[in-house]
Formats: structure tokens, sequence, C-alpha cells
């Protein structure tokens, strides 16, 4: 005897037959089998601030759907099998909240990866084949500079120093005193 049916809510089913038996043969029941229904997951991952800057700090939150899904979702920088992973974050009412250590400048593919649970089946929010599902941009942070003099107005002949700063401290790179389009000095940036 073979039935269909398709009404099953995710879990799990003890499933059994029973055999009621005819004038020639007893009645007998079966073992139980435990019938695993899940749900199809789908998911989604968005951040708190896209496009951020470099050091900025950024959230990424995922949904599943169902929100009843259990287990952790798995944070990764791309798409392919060379993703960086950058954390794991507990499921709980279908949410997941994951703030990972500064990225890099530049474009970031973020997708998340779900393994299931008994009543959830696994997904990816992208695959090789699909666009990420969030294009994570990370732009570099406004720098600001100031040149200050030790003497202004000063007269011809007399010693002069310039000052040149950068904001934010941690910049690195060169610098340049120009006048008037004419470099002075080219050096390294020490300490802002």
């Amino acid at each position: 005897v073979n039935a269909e049916h398709g009404r099953l809510s995710p879990g799990i089913h003890p499933i059994t037959a029973r055999y009621g038996g005819d004038p020639f043969f007893t009645g007998s029941s079966s073992m139980i089998l435990a019938q695993s229904v899940k749900a199809n997951t789908s998911i989604s991952v968005s951040s708190s601030s896209n496009p951020s800057k470099f050091g900025q700090t950024v959230v990424f939150t995922a949904i599943t759907s169902p929100s009843t899904c259990t287990g952790n979702i798995l944070f990764l920088d791309g798409i392919s099998s060379s993703a960086v992973t950058l954390g794991s974050s507990k499921l709980e009412s279908g949410r997941s909240v994951l703030t990972p250590a500064t990225l890099g400048v530049g474009t970031h593919p973020i997708t998340v990866s779900y393994n299931g649970d008994d009543n959830c089946t696994a997904g990816v929010s992208s695959s090789a084949n699909a666009p990420a599902t969030l294009n994570q941009t990370v732009g570099k942070v406004d720098s600001t500079v100031t040149v200050l003099s030790s003497v202004n107005p000063v007269v011809f002949g007399q010693f002069l120093v310039l000052t040149a700063s950068i904001s934010p401290p941690s910049a690195t790179g060169r610098i340049s005193l120009l006048d008037a389009g004419t470099t002075l000095l080219n050096s390294q940036v020490s300490n802002g």
C-alpha cells in the first residue's frame, strides 16, 4: 500500500502502520518510523551601516525564515571555498547578530551559512552561481591635514619651522609641504 501525504508539519513524526487482520491473518503493527519533515529555510543578511568607513563598527544581522530555526549562523566574507570566516552567532527567534573585527577597505561579499536543525533545512544566503546577498563597501577614513608656522609673518632670511600634522594620528604614508605647487619637503608620516 502506498500513500502520499504532503501535509505533515515540520518536525519529527512517529509513523506506524496497522493491519486489522482478516479471516486468515492476525492483525499487526509496524515498528515506529521517525519521519523527519523540514521546512525550507531562506536566509537573508543585512548591515547596520553600508557603506561604512574603515575602523567603523558594523553589525551584520542574519534572519531565517521560518523564525523557529535553531542553531548557529556562520558569517563569511566571500562566496567561494576561499571565503574568510568572520564568526558564528546563535540564532534566537530566527535572528543572529555578529559584530566582526574591522573589515579592510574595499567591497566585501558577505554571506551566511546555516547547517539546519530537526525542523529547518540547511541554507546559504548565496552560492557560487548567485551574487552575494550583501556587498559591504568599506571606504577610507577622511583625513585632515594642517600646517603651522613657527613665525608668521617672517622676515626674509629668518629661520622658520613649518609643521604639518595629519588627523587621524593612526594614518600612515607620506606627507608633502608645498609652496605654490613646488615641493619643499616630502616626508614619512610619524605619529600623525
